[in-house]
């Protein structure tokens, strides 16, 4: 009974002595990292007064390639914006690919006009990925001074639910609300987004 109890014990440390491992691994090798602009060729998304969610999440996505690259990381997108790829074609990709982490661009809408603001998803598949949506949500609430409606876990959203690597999903605002509408149809307030992410994301790999 004894010798039972002591395997027991022992697989016992063993599996946490793995999970350790595993949640410690070095995030100093981030160095592929994959952009998804949401929606993109005949799926708009939510479009508002000539405004497409698509056009924003894809030039939200060229910028923080850009700033990213500056960093030295190496940058795939999802897709070109000529084709609709799936949400499970996208995890797909990416799992195939095998790159370090995952960022998905996005923008919200609401019934109520009033809704704004920025919120982070994950889901807790990778135990990195809360720390990456957290790293994000602090950096552009602090650079926007948008509304935080925090991080958020979530079983539903394919792209972060079924990829291996630490992986997000961004709502950036809101093209409901007018005054976010507005920001983000300026170039300028983008390139604030793009910046804020990607510096969340640098700081991120080499903590």
């Amino acid at each position: 009974m004894k010798r039972v109890k002591y395997l027991i014990l022992a697989a016992v440390i063993l599996a946490a002595a793995a999970y350790f491992v595993y949640v410690n691994i070095s995030l100093g090798e981030i160095r592929v990292i994959m952009l998804d602009p949401g929606h993109g060729a005949t799926d708009n998304g939510c479009s508002y007064f000539g405004i497409n969610e698509k056009d924003i999440n894809y030039d939200i996505a060229l910028r923080i390639k850009g700033q990213l690259e500056q960093l030295g990381y190496k940058v795939i997108f999802t897709h070109d914006d000529k084709e609709y790829i799936s949400p499970h074609g996208r995890a797909k990709l990416a799992n195939r690919k095998g790159v370090d982490l995952y960022i998905s661009i996005h923008q919200n809408a609401a019934e109520n006009s009033d809704a704004k603001g920025i919120e982070t998803w994950f889901s807790v598949r990778n135990p990195h990925s809360k720390r990456l949506a957290e790293a994000i949500q602090t950096s552009l609430v602090d650079n926007t001074r948008a509304e935080d409606r925090g991080v958020k876990v979530t079983a539903s959203l394919v792209v972060v639910r079924e990829t291996k690597m630490p992986s997000v999903l961004i709502e950036c605002g809101f093209l409901s609300n007018l005054h976010e509408r507005e920001s983000l149809a300026d170039e300028n307030y983008r390139q604030v987004i793009a910046e804020s992410i990607a510096q969340a994301v640098d700081d991120f790999a080499n903590k």
